[in-house]
């Protein structure tokens, strides 16, 4: 199986997410407990796709992070 490059897409940490949203850590950590915010579990480590983030904000908005 090869992967091609066009079909991966980039992760983002909390802390990207945290830079995107100006938003703190915790905000974000909250949002996933609380199943707002999905994200992938890549061992103890938090990542998201843009598409996630775009659905949740698509969905919630900024407005109602701060």
């Amino acid at each position: 199986m090869t992967i091609r490059p066009s079909r991966m897409t980039a992760m983002l940490s909390i802390s990207d997410v945290v830079d995107l949203l100006g938003v703190s850590d915790k905000t974000i950590r909250r949002l996933i407990k609380a199943k707002k915010l999905s994200c992938h579990h890549v061992g103890r480590q938090v990542r998201f796709t843009e598409d996630q983030l775009s659905a949740f904000l698509a969905t919630h908005g900024k407005q109602r992070l701060e």
